[in-house]
């Protein structure tokens, strides 16, 4: 199943973007599912399950990490994807 190809709210995108694993319905919309999961896997395998188990407060460091650049990258994405289709209207 393909997403809709139509305008999408960037403030609304952002918001998604910064929730765990709602980010993912985020990059479907936009079309950059496959990629998205390809940056959390490398994320997942940049901090191992070992410390993250070990040292708690390892997945605070890494949330805090993550939701900044998640947030970017969904933004910048989610403008390029909004503006093939305000130039078709």
């Amino acid at each position: 199943m393909v997403a809709k190809k139509k305008f999408v709210n960037i403030y609304f995108q952002t918001i998604l973007a910064v929730i765990p694993i709602v980010d993912l319905w985020a990059a479907y919309r936009i079309e950059k599912f496959r990629f998205w999961c390809g940056i959390l896997a490398g994320f997942l395998l940049g901090f191992s399950v070992d410390e993250t188990l070990r040292y708690s407060y390892n997945v605070i460091v890494i949330m805090v990490i993550e939701i900044p650049i998640t947030a970017y990258l969904m933004r910048k994405w989610s403008k390029e994807w909004s503006a093939k289709f305000s130039f078709a209207t």
